[in-house]
């Protein structure tokens, strides 16, 4: 599908200058100080079109600046079709992938125990890969998506009218939360205070 977005029908380029059948080489390098992430990925696009990967690095590698970290050898009309691809899906992924390691070391200079995770705030389609490159930089994961946990906040209990009804709706519902972690966002102080008194598992404070 990557490839196909990109291709639908055929290179134009590489084919009016009759360039199908050449041998090529692909040559990926570093720009700058990099956590390189979603080779793995390239891999797989490299083998659907016959490329050889002759170099590979794998995803959470950090690599200093102008430092080839993949090469692959082929056809040169397959070489010019994966091309640009792989270039936005590695600097995508790298590039969240680095900005992720540099924010987990300087917050770890304040606190060696703090732990950075994403949420599930992703541009749409991106979510497998800026997940990977979350985690290649170091980080956690603190929520994927709406299925696997209950997060709560204030525009859910606003609708039950107050942080009273919300934990008397939730000790209704106890037997269908079975072990799903519960978490709720409040808005100021006094609301943590209260939510702190309820059978509640975390506090988001973000919005102090």
């Amino acid at each position: 599908e990557l490839l196909s977005e990109d291709i639908p029908y055929f290179d134009l380029t590489t084919s009016i200058l009759k360039l199908e059948n050449k041998p090529a080489k692909i040559q990926i390098f570093t720009r700058d100080d990099t956590v390189v992430c979603c080779t793995e990925e390239v891999l797989k696009i490299f083998l659907k079109l016959n490329i050889q990967a002759t170099l590979f690095t794998p995803s959470g590698e950090y690599i200093e600046k102008d430092v080839k970290f993949m090469e692959g050898e082929g056809l040169s009309m397959n070489i010019h079709a994966v091309w640009r691809t792989c270039e936005s899906i590695l600097g995508f992924a790298s590039g969240i992938a680095t900005h992720t390691r540099e924010l987990v070391e300087k917050a770890k200079e304040s606190n060696s125990n703090i732990q950075i995770s994403t949420t599930r705030q992703t541009i749409p389609y991106t979510k497998k890969i800026a997940t990977k490159a979350v985690m290649a930089g170091g980080a956690g994961i603190h929520r994927l998506g709406l299925s696997e946990s209950i997060l709560i906040f204030d525009n859910h209990y606003s609708f039950l009218g107050d942080l009273d009804n919300l934990e008397t709706r939730l000790a209704e519902q106890k037997n269908l939360i079975a072990d799903k972690t519960i978490t709720v966002e409040v808005k100021n102080r006094e609301d943590a205070l209260k939510v702190a008194g309820a059978n509640i598992d975390i506090i988001i404070l973000n919005r102090f």
